[in-house]
């Protein structure tokens, strides 16, 4: 959990930018690694525990960060998140660009 939460941490030590470089901040790194496999095992847990200031919403994951009314947006919208596509956006990029193209169609009209 304390690797996790340096990870979120806004200091740039070597080794983050080194790890996020791969993919980003919202996903695992490297995909096999036993750094990458930590990070996916541990941070659902950690963003249960933590809540998230929005700021710019670069940094914050629309769906699983606590962002929005002290849960998040997949657990208040399930219908909603049934139907995305990409589940890694941040707040910044869906605000830009909606979330529409974040969707896909699906016989039920739950989410529209």
């Amino acid at each position: 959990m304390k690797f996790v939460h340096k990870l979120h941490e806004p200091n740039s030590l070597p080794w983050k930018t080194w790890f996020l470089s791969y993919a980003g901040p919202h996903s695992s790194g490297m995909p096999d690694s036993y750094l990458s496999r930590l990070v996916q095992e541990e941070l659902p847990r950690y963003r249960s525990l933590t809540t998230v200031l929005l700021g710019d919403g670069a940094s914050t994951s629309f769906w699983h960060d606590r962002w929005l009314l002290n849960t998040t947006v997949a657990e208040i919208f399930p219908a909603l998140f049934s139907h995305c596509i990409h589940h890694e956006n941040n707040v910044r990029s869906v605000l830009q660009s909606g979330l529409r193209p974040l969707l896909q169609p699906r016989l039920t009209r739950a989410a529209l």
